[in-house]
């Protein structure tokens, strides 16, 4: 036996319906199997308890013999259980010596983990608050959370994600694009404004990966911290890349707007257009310096690059005779 050892030296008691040890012992012949059953148990020390009636049993019992004849009301609403959300706050910082993010976990059970990044490239104080929350996104995703709150002071971040505010920047909606795809893989998720008091765990984070403010909420040096826009569209392929084909010009919905400026265009058909002015030879763009740069379609972009390539080469060889 397994538990002799535990056995051995306690007073047993073996709670059962009828008294097998009594029977056993009173009866005469002892043979084959209870016999060696017998021999075996007699060197513990057994006691026979007799089983009790289970009061959740009897009481399914009563239920079963005398049925309620009352028709309980049919409830208008389910009562559904919210579970416990993840908590993820966030924050970017951009300064002179550099850029930073700074992430706070918060898990169900309330235990904080917090992370503080040094990103290793140029950006804008916008691009650091998108990092920050995507990295937060891809620490949350690895650690199986399907409910989420995302708290921030980005105003731009959180109403561009909600809805909010549309993307205009072509860098901003490839970062809108990213989060997108991270938020699909949560159940549920949702989003909270907070003022930068309210985040300021977060906010030191941030600054103490952008070198601006060194902070004691964490014991090691800021992580680096690569762009998301290189880091993610390189390894899981979640940006999309759009080519215009030979039936499309991009230059169409301008010069459509500029010729009859109505409101039933796109808002960031408008916006586009304010840098554009339309001409006899066509569509041109207000440089920073005041002078025109004419717009071409995409075959004649193909043949302007082709004829700078083959001058450089030429130039090259040259160069080098």
């Amino acid at each position: 036996m397994k538990l002799r050892h535990y056995l051995i030296n306690e007073q047993v008691d073996l709670i059962c319906k009828y008294d097998v040890i009594k029977y056993m012992l009173n009866k005469p012949v002892m043979g084959n199997r209870i016999g060696k059953w017998v021999l075996a148990l007699s060197e513990f020390s057994l006691n026979f308890v007799p089983q009790k009636a289970v009061k959740g049993q009897a009481l399914a019992d009563f239920l079963a013999d005398h049925p309620c004849q009352v028709t309980l009301p049919k409830l208008d609403e389910t009562m559904l259980v919210e579970p416990i959300p993840w908590i993820l706050e966030f924050d970017g910082s951009k300064t002179e010596l550099g850029a930073g993010a700074g992430i706070v976990l918060t898990s169900p059970s309330g235990k904080i983990f917090k992370f503080s990044f040094s990103l290793l490239f140029k950006c804008s104080n916008n691009q650091a608050e998108y990092e920050a929350l995507i990295a937060g996104l891809e620490l949350l995703i690895d650690l199986k959370a399907y409910s989420i709150l995302i708290k921030g002071n980005s105003q731009l971040v959180i109403g561009q994600l909600t809805g909010i505010y549309q993307c205009i920047s072509p860098v901003m909606r490839s970062y809108y694009k990213i989060d997108q795809n991270l938020l699909s893989q949560f159940s549920e998720t949702k989003f909270e404004f907070v003022y930068r008091e309210e985040n300021s765990p977060a906010n030191e984070l941030a600054q103490d990966g952008s070198g601006y403010k060194k902070t004691d909420l964490i014991e090691f040096r800021p992580q680096p911290l690569d762009s998301a826009l290189t880091r993610i569209c390189e390894e899981n392929q979640v940006c999309e890349i759009t080519t215009l084909t030979s039936s499309e010009d991009w230059r169409t919905p301008i010069k459509q707007y500029l010729q009859n400026p109505d409101g039933s265009y796109d808002y960031i058909v408008k916006i586009r257009a304010m840098q554009y002015c339309l001409m006899k030879d066509g569509l041109f763009k207000r440089g920073t310096d005041g002078i025109l740069l004419k717009c071409i379609d995409t075959k004649e972009s193909m043949r302007v690059m082709a004829e700078v390539h083959e001058g450089c080469a030429d130039y090259i060889k040259l160069e080098r005779k």
